[in-house]
């Protein structure tokens, strides 16, 4: 496994896969997978999609943990 993708609770990777692909189809990117051979977007295009819509689960993550908070 990369660098910084290491899952802390493993149980929770199904979800976390669900919430990817909210967040990707709620700013318009749709998941793509780079390993498929029919993948039709180059890989510099793919992985800086990828980076925002990581940034973006953050963004959210961050947000209802501070609506925890109050």
């Amino acid at each position: 496994m990369s660098r910084g993708k290491r899952i802390l609770v493993p149980e929770a990777q199904e979800n976390l896969d669900k919430f990817k692909e909210e967040v990707s189809n709620d700013i318009g990117i749709g998941i793509v997978n780079s390993y498929q051979d029919n993948n039709p977007k180059p890989l510099n295009e793919v992985i800086a999609t990828s980076g925002q819509v990581g940034g973006e689960m953050v963004k959210r993550m961050v947000a209802e943990y501070e609506k925890k908070l109050i």
